[in-house]
């Protein structure tokens, strides 16, 4: 555990153990124990994103590389234009916050 889980942690005791728990402070830890696991899983969400935009970045660039017929290196393009697009348009929008308040 982490120091500021184990600060949470006793203070959360404290309260409990007091005759009157700070209701604003529990609320405070329970918000950014929500908040947290908000921003893990939306990190394993882009990192799944990005992992696949790479597959198919290296996909394509082979079929690009090594297709036997004009088709191939046609569909690897386009793909190749896809997967690049899709990264970048990805990429800012993490940076930026795709949400703002």
């Amino acid at each position: 555990m982490s120091s500021t889980q184990d600060d949470e942690l006793t203070l959360l005791w404290q309260q409990g153990i007091s005759s009157q728990p700070v209701a604003e402070e529990i609320a405070r830890l329970a918000a950014r124990a929500s908040v947290r696991r908000f921003d893990r899983t939306i990190f394993w969400r882009n990192l799944a994103e990005y992992i696949a935009g790479l597959v198919r970045t290296i996909f394509f660039t082979w079929l690009i590389v090594k297709g036997d017929k004009p088709y191939d290196r046609i569909q690897g393009t386009a793909g190749f234009l896809y997967a690049g697009l899709s990264l970048g348009w990805l990429s800012p929008m993490a940076s930026k916050g795709a949400i703002e308040n």
